[in-house]
């Protein structure tokens, strides 16, 4: 059969999906999603919390948990839509919306609470809680930095800022241990240089430091881990490897014995006379390591095996001497295995050195800085809410607790994580937590697919998903709450023939490892997907590969070195791809369909000379094409471009630099031009041939005034001001996007941010800002929505969340399981196991303590190859094609590879028609679904561009800064001018204990009225106690107990005052936020912004007052100043509540004295400012 029909699929899978997808929202169970690709598990995300609302939960007590930004936002926007879609609709509408979300018709009261929960959800404080689990982890730190031991108000470092600190904090020890002012380090430097260079040494020392830093937070100190390590190899307490390699020489045969050997052996055959050979030029050798593996050489191959019993010796030698030579041969190997273990001991030793000295710089420079990373936000949440004390109280902070917990992509979350969420959910197994219905208070929600699990590189690991499923199941049962499991086989995404190849290729048992991981999946290998596009035309095909060309001429000796071979297998599959997206989106498929350029997707395993060959292809064929999906700003041309220029202003003297700078897009001169100007310049330097030939050559007069206005905004601007002009007024942006396409704008917005950032931390310095630049590498992820109508190229990894209804799979034809430069090793320390980075040698050099790890680690990593395919098939809709290429001199097809993987699948399966090419013979593999023809659609008309207007270059006029808000407690002075005290240190004291003194006042006054009347008096003096209990008559501040005792008894007294009752009602709201214009007399329209110690808004009047500490004499007035504050919060309550009488009150707490303000005495305070 070669074709599948509507005939070959379960009837109705799209009526089972959406009783699958009601179940997993079902807002009273908890329960674990596992969603096939393109099921729908956003959607029962949405649909959850829609119900979970429409059920009565507190919008602020729900937290959801995504894997990205994008992902939040993107979720928050589909419930609010939803939300106030519910608003607009008739009764009639918004029952069948509702009849479709929860499978029954509602009552006319969820009609009316459905339509109240738009504003129900915006309008709470904090609002609804759509957040990655890191802004969570910030939030929970930022409620309880003491606690966490944090500081109060840290900063998160982005991936950048990380970076920048870890290369500065990576040349500063490298440095220290150069030069050898620190022993310890230099002498790690020295053996972790002897076993790695460039970037495996940069990768083997980030991994240690990510190991480093959880040995840390374990308090595991430096000895501890070697120590457990060297027992895990195997090795004796305190062995080094200069004890094994003097074991080795010096406790079997000693070397006095070696000349009687040589004699014995020399007397044997040819092989045995080459064994003399080598042991005499061991005895005669006088550096021990030289001497060491000669003598090796002899009992050992050159793979570092040992020697077979048939043929060392050969029968010629003496029986004696060749037993005796066997034994210590087996001795000797032993001993070699000790001699791999200690030699990876001390370079794990060298290295960990290394990576905690690093650690300990980074930690430093975060400190200095305030700074968290995301590593540490992770870190520091876990370590605070797995403390027994911490996790309820940090809870009941959390807007007073979270009652329903979700979690996006769960597959991606890592142990750390799951960790954190474990411990929020603690108690929701609580039996407290289950009604009399037996229905949960508290649910538990997860949705992942274990099968897109490719983030392993970052921690994530797909095992825990399963794992966490068992955990909850079972500590639900426990209470007899319900838990389910919810599989969602149906995919609304891709047709019949997609989802048939995808089931082909994951039905081999080898294919399959790693995407399952319940008990008991191992028993039946193989994915199984349904769809509800049912009948609907879909194509997969499979490219022979591309081969290289034998008989091609040699690439011309003049070509760049770095121009790709146009008769390399990489080009010629570039164009193939680029001439069959170009045939789908211009001529249309077999069935005359178009696909649009932002349908078209190429999929590659990384970034490469494949990747870059087929964006130029698809460039070179007159396509729309997106660019990279991911810039390195400093090996972008634009960017380049830009520092080059800015070098140019700063260092107008070194000819190189300025030459670059010329022949940028930003200066627009050629090589002729340069050639015209320099190529008889003499001894004089590029800048001074510029001035010379200005007056004569018009190229030299526009680089002169160029660079001549460059180094005048060097000299006036920083970093920022300097790239913003030279991008804006002076058409720097017009002219690189021009000359390098739209890609170039993404990297000109970020290197402009980068810009920015920079003067927001240091004093602006252009230089400053260019030297900084090279200290880390600045990754820029584009955003490749199909919206933008380009083709799109990018990683697999890229794809995660992405589809398109043509997706191209280039292919190398390779699988490299490459091994990791750190193996994190379990190790048991003080008790329990701890992954230690321990450095993995090649394979012939590792023990054996350390072979089943890293083979352990090697399946982890296929398995992972496999989930990255699983990915990269299931992004297409319609038409999926896998097209692979062989490199020049690969002669065979590793069977791991995913062309090979799909191939093998493909090779024997009824449904898979192979035709062939009549022209070239090349046969592709088909697998086909659907036969409806659809109408060829015209091609939409080229859109022409008008003309730009002419403002669009007109500089903007210069915008005065708005005056700054009066703060109504400073509007006006205390004191007449010249009528201040002089300030003795008695002055100071009083003042600074008067401030405290208002400070307990206030807070008391905040908080008590929302506790039990009869506790409050018992509270507030706890209160003041507490916040009293570390001065002393020495401090400032120092209160005496009658004083303290004052304040309680005034907070009692104001809070309990009759006159004052609407202030402390049910209602009222403590130190309200209040802003707006006031307009004053002579000055107009006023900005003012202040806090009002007490607001209460009843139906007819607005309450306000302001509380003082002093005393004021009876008959005194009260001071201006406190008049004033006064009319201006009243000034602006009266334009806030029109219809309403406004009644400011100014509140002494001794008496208490309230006076009222008369609404004349308001406007003449007015007045006076």
């Amino acid at each position: 059969m070669s074709d599948l029909s509507p005939a070959d699929v379960t009837p109705d899978p799209v009526s089972r999906a959406t009783e699958a997808q009601r179940l997993a929202a079902d807002p009273f169970i908890s329960a674990f999603v596992s969603a096939n690709a393109g099921s729908g598990k956003t959607k029962v995300l949405v649909d959850r919390v829609l119900r979970l609302l429409l059920e009565g939960a507190a919008p602020g007590r729900i937290l959801c948990l995504t894997y990205t930004k994008a992902a939040a936002a993107h979720m928050a926007v589909k419930v609010f839509d939803r939300l106030a879609g519910w608003v607009g609709l008739d009764d009639a509408a918004l029952a069948a919306e509702l009849t479709g979300l929860e499978g029954r018709r509602p009552a006319r009261a969820r009609l009316d609470a459905a339509r109240r929960l738009f504003a129900r959800a915006v309008e709470t404080p904090g609002g609804l809680k759509i957040e990655t689990i890191h802004a969570f982890c910030e939030r929970v730190l930022h409620l309880a930095p003491f606690e966490a031991n944090v500081p109060a108000r840290f900063e998160v470092l982005d991936e950048a800022a990380s970076e920048e600190i870890f290369t500065q904090a990576r040349r500063a020890v490298l440095t220290l241990a150069a030069r050898g002012e620190d022993a310890g380090l230099g002498n790690a430097l020295t053996i972790v240089s002897l076993a790695a260079a460039g970037d495996a040494f940069d990768a083997a020392l980030r991994a240690a430091i990510r190991q480093a830093r959880q040995l840390r937070e374990e308090a595991i100190s430096h000895a501890d881990a070697m120590a457990a390590l060297a027992a895990t190899l195997g090795l004796r307490p305190g062995e080094t490897l200069a004890a094994v390699e003097h074991a080795m020489l010096h406790d079997g045969y000693a070397p006095d014995e070696w000349p009687d050997l040589v004699t014995a052996l020399s007397a044997g055959s040819k092989n045995d006379q080459k064994l003399a050979d080598t042991l005499r030029a061991a005895s005669a050798s006088g550096d021990g390591a030289e001497r060491l593996g000669l003598y090796l050489d002899v009992f050992f191959k050159s793979d570092g095996e040992p020697r077979a019993d048939k043929g060392f010796p050969t029968k010629s030698v003496d029986p004696a001497v060749a037993e005796a030579l066997r034994a210590e041969r087996d001795r000797l190997a032993e001993l070699e295995d000790r001699r791999r273990a200690a030699r990876v001991l001390q370079r794990t030793d060298a290295l960990l050195t290394l990576a905690e000295a690093i650690a300990a710089r980074v930690e430093a420079i975060k400190h200095g800085r305030g700074a968290l990373d995301f590593d540490d936000l992770i870190g520091k949440t876990r370590s605070l809410l797995l403390r027994s004390d911490a996790a309820s109280w940090i809870l009941h902070k959390l807007d007073a607790g979270i009652d329903h917990v979700l979690v996006d992509e769960a597959q991606d979350t890592n142990p750390a994580q799951w960790d954190i969420l474990r411990a929020l959910t603690g108690e929701f197994s609580a039996g407290e937590a289950v009604d009399a219905a037996g229905r949960l208070r508290r649910t538990v929600f997860a949705v992942g697919d274990p099968k897109q699990s490719i983030y392993g590189f970052q921690g994530a690991e797909p095992r825990a998903f399963a794992e966490s499923e068992r955990h909850y199941r079972k500590a639900l049962a426990d209470v007899g709450a319900r838990f389910e499991s919810v599989p969602l086989n149906v995919s609304f995404r891709s047709a019949p023939a997609v989802l048939a190849a995808v089931d082909l290729v994951f039905g081999v048992a080898e294919h399959f490892a790693g995407l399952a991981f319940d008990e008991g999946d191992g028993a039946r290998p193989g994915t199984v997907h349904e769809t509800s596009r049912i009948g609907q035309h879909g194509r997969v095909e499979i490219w022979e590969p591309v081969v290289a060309d034998e008989d091609a001429e040699p690439e011309a000796w003049d070509a760049p070195v770095d121009a790709p071979d146009p008769t390399s297998p990489v080009v010629a599959l570039a164009g193939r791809i680029a001439a069959e997206i170009a045939r789908l989106t211009r001529e249309g498929d077999e069935t005359g369909r178009r696909t649009p350029p932002g349908e078209a997707l190429v999929l590659v395993r990384k970034r490469g000379a494949l990747f870059d060959a087929i964006i130029s292809a698809l460039k070179a064929a007159g396509l729309k094409v997106a660019g990279a999906d991911r810039l390195t700003l400093g090996d972008h041309i634009a960017v380049l471009d830009l520092l080059v220029a800015g070098r140019a202003a700063l260092l107008p003297e070194d000819d190189l630099t300025l030459a670059a700078f010329l022949k940028t897009p930003l200066a627009g001169l050629d090589d002729d031009d340069l050639m015209a100007i320099a190529a008889r310049r003499g001894p004089l330097s590029l800048h001074a041939a510029l001035a010379e030939n200005a007056g004569s050559n018009d190229a030299a007069r526009r680089g002169l005034e160029l660079l001549r206005a460059l180094r005048t905004l060097a000299g006036e601007r920083g970093a920022f001001g300097f790239y913003a002009t030279l991008l804006g007024p002076m058409g720097g942006r017009t002219a690189l996007v021009a000359r390098l396409g739209a890609e170039a704008g993404d990297a000109i917005d970020e290197f402009l941010a980068l810009a920015l950032g920079h003067e927001r931390q240091a004093t602006p310095s252009l230089a400053g800002f260019i030297a900084r630049f090279g200290d880390a590498a600045h990754d820029v992820k584009r955003d490749m929505d199909e919206s933008r109508g380009e083709i799109r190229v990018m990683t697999v990894h890229g794809a995660k969340g992405l589809e398109a209804d043509v997706v191209v799979l280039a292919d190398a034809c390779r699988f490299n399981a490459r091994a990791p430069a750190v193996l994190p090793l379990e190790v048991r320390i003080n008790g329990r196991f701890t992954p230690l980075p321990v450095w993995l040698p090649a394979a012939a050099a590792r023990p054996a303590a350390l072979r089943e790890a890293a083979g352990a680690e090697a399946a982890r990593e296929r398995e992972e190859h496999n989930r990255l395919l699983y990915v990269a098939l299931t992004r297409a809709r319609r038409r999926l094609i896998v097209a692979p290429y062989f490199a020049r001199n690969q002669k065979n097809l590793p069977p791991e590879s995913w062309y090979g993987m799909v191939d093998a699948a493909f090779a024997t399966a009824d449904m898979v028609q192979n035709i062939a090419d009549p022209a070239s013979g090349a046969v592709t593999r088909v697998l086909a679904s659907g036969r409806a023809v659809v109408t060829p659609r015209e091609a939409p008309a080229a859109r022409q561009l008008a003309p730009a207007p002419d403002w669009l270059f007109t500089p903007a006029a210069r915008e005065e800064a708005p005056p700054a808000p009066i703060s109504p407690s400073r509007a006006a002075p205390l004191q007449p001018a010249g009528a201040a005290p002089r300030q003795t240190s008695e002055t100071v004291a009083a003042r600074e204990a008067a401030r405290f003194a208002g400070a307990l006042l206030h807070t008391l006054l905040e908080h008590l009225p929302a506790a039990p009347a009869a506790d409050r008096a018992a509270l507030a003096r706890r209160y003041v106690a507490r916040r009293t209990a570390t001065l002393t008559p020495g401090d400032p501040a120092f209160l005496q107990p009658e004083r303290q005792a004052w304040i309680v008894d005034s907070a009692l007294g104001l809070v309990a005052a009759p006159q004052l009752a609407p202030l402390f009602g049910a209602h009222a709201i403590a130190e309200a936020p209040i802003a707006g214009n006031v307009n004053l007399p002579g000055r107009g329209p006023t900005p003012v912004s202040g806090q009002i110690d007490r607001l209460a808004v009843t139906a007819d009047t607005v309450w306000l007052a302001d509380f003082k500490l002093a005393g004021l004499a009876s008959d005194a007035p009260p001071p201006q100043a406190y008049v004033t504050q006064l009319a201006l919060y009243a000034a602006l309550l009266r334009q806030a509540w029109p219809d309403r009488a406004v009644r400011p009150l100014l509140v002494y707490a001794d008496g208490p004295r309230i006076l009222e303000l008369e609404e004349a005495a308001c406007r003449a305070a007015l007045a006076r400012l």
